[in-house]
C-alpha cells in the first residue's frame, strides 16, 4: 500500500455510526422497518436491536443460504474474495398477516453481506446479499419472507451500506488546494484501511505497523511537509506588519516583508514544522519634516 494519506476505522467504530442512525426515528423509519404487501399476504418488518458491522467474509455455509435483491440465491457457492464484511442485525422482528389476521410474530438474525472497493478514485460500498434464520418459519410463510421480506430488508438497509461512499477529495487548506484520491481500500485484522494519493505523488509505503486508536488519520511525512510549505509560500512577498512611531520632532516608520521560507522540516511531532525566514525589514525616519530611508536589511531566522 502506497499512501499520502491513510484513514484507518475499526468494527466499532464503523458500527457506532450505523447505530447512530438506527436509533435516530426518522432514519430508522427510512432504513430498518418497513411493511411488505403482496396479496393475500402482508408483512411488517422491524430491525429492534442496533447493527453491527463485522469486518471479514460470510460463512459458506450461510452464503449458500442467502438472497440477493431479487430473492434469488446469490451465483456462485462461494462469497466473492477480497474486503468484503458483514452487517449483523441481532433481531429482526416479522409480524405475517393472511387474510388480514396477524399469524405469531417471528424473530431471528440478519446478515447483509456487502463488499468494499475503489472505483472512480473513490470508494463504494455494494451489497451482495441477505441471510436470515429460517429454519423456525412455516415453509408457506418462509417463501413470501424469502421472496418479498428479505428483499425489502435488503433493499432499504443495505441503502445505508450503499449510502457510504467516499469521493475523490478537492478542498483547500486556506488557500493551498489539496487533491487527494482513493487509491487502495483493505480489510482485515478487524480494521478498514482507506488510502488516498495526491496527484502525481507516488506516497510512502506503508508502516510494519498502523496506530492502533480506534480512527487515525495518518499523512506521509514528505506530503505534509509539501503542504506546509505550500502553506507557508502563500506569504511571500507580503507584510508581516507595519508601524509608525513617533512625537511632534519626529517619527519613525516601517514595515517587514516575507521574501523566502527555506528548508521546511516537519518535526518529530507531526503537527509541528519549523522553516528558516528570510524577512527584509524598511525603515523611514522623518526628522523635523526631513525623510531619509535608515536602512535596508534582512535578517535570517
Amino acid at each position: 500500500m502506497k499512501f499520502d494519506v491513510v484513514v484507518g476505522m475499526d468494527e466499532k467504530s464503523f458500527s457506532l455510526g450505523v447505530a447512530e442512525l438506527h436509533k435516530r426515528e426518522d432514519a430508522h423509519k427510512k432504513f430498518f422497518q418497513g411493511t411488505v404487501e403482496k396479496s393475500p399476504f402482508k408483512c411488517d418488518w422491524n430491525v429492534v436491536d442496533a447493527p453491527a458491522v463485522v469486518f471479514g467474509p460470510p460463512d459458506p455455509g450461510k452464503w449458500a443460504a442467502s438472497y440477493d435483491g431479487s430473492g434469488k440465491h446469490p451465483a456462485g457457492p462461494v462469497p466473492p474474495a477480497g474486503n468484503t464484511f458483514r452487517l449483523h442485525l441481532p433481531k429482526l422482528h416479522i409480524v405475517l398477516y393472511s387474510g388480514g389476521k396477524p399469524q405469531p410474530a417471528v424473530e431471528g438474525p440478519v446478515e447483509i453481506y456487502a463488499q468494499v472497493a475503489v472505483s472512480g478514485g473513490k470508494l463504494t460500498i455494494t451489497p451482495l446479499a441477505v441471510w436470515f434464520d429460517e429454519s423456525k418459519m412455516d415453509p408457506n410463510d418462509r417463501a413470501f419472507v424469502a421472496g418479498f421480506v428479505l428483499p425489502a430488508v435488503f433493499k432499504q438497509v443495505g441503502g445505508v451500506l450503499k449510502g457510504i461512499d467516499i469521493p475523490p477529495l478537492h478542498f483547500a487548506a486556506g488557500s493551498v488546494p489539496i487533491d487527494l484520491r482513493i487509491t487502495e481500500v483493505t480489510l482485515g485484522g478487524g480494521r478498514l484501511l482507506i488510502a488516498a494519493l495526491a496527484d502525481k505523488s507516488n506516497g510512502a509505503a506503508a508502516p510494519a505497523t498502523w496506530p492502533t486508536a480506534s480512527t487515525f488519520v495518518l499523512v506521509n511525512r514528505d506530503y505534509l511537509g509539501a503542504l506546509v510549505g505550500a502553506a507557508a509560500a502563500n506569504f511571500k512577498g507580503k507584510d508581516l506588519g507595519k508601524f509608525d512611531k513617533g512625537g511632534s520632532a519626529g517619527s519613525i516608520s516601517g514595515s517587514a516583508k516575507l521574501e523566502a521560507i527555506k528548508n521546511v522540516k516537519i518535526l518529530d511531532d507531526p503537527t509541528t514544522a519549523s522553516a528558516g525566514l528570510d524577512v527584509s525589514f524598511d525603515l523611514t525616519a522623518k526628522l523635523l519634516g526631513s525623510k531619509c530611508a535608515l536602512s535596508k536589511a534582512a535578517k535570517k531566522s
